[in-house]
């Protein structure tokens, strides 16, 4: 497992080409954090993720503001390191 111990924010993550980097970041064993503004699908996704048995967490935010930005990114170092 490459990513072992690694904390991956990954924005975007709830479809397509984000989600599947998103999985395969939790196969490869890092705790990802799944940013999109649909909550619902991102908290889909993460469920996916937690049933595999990895580590996946949901942050709501619209990365075209700013401010919503900088508050994920303070929440995740805060949370994660």
């Amino acid at each position: 497992m490459k990513f072992q111990g690694k904390v991956i924010l990954i924005t975007g993550a709830a479809r397509g080409v984000g989600k599947v980097i998103t999985k395969w970041f939790a196969q490869e064993g890092a705790t990802v954090i799944i940013n999109d503004i649909d909550l619902q699908e991102g908290e889909k996704v993460a469920q996916q993720i937690n049933q595999e048995g990895f580590k996946a967490f949901v942050i709501k935010a619209d990365v075209s503001k700013s401010a919503e930005v900088e508050a994920m990114i303070h929440k995740v170092i805060n949370t994660y390191g």
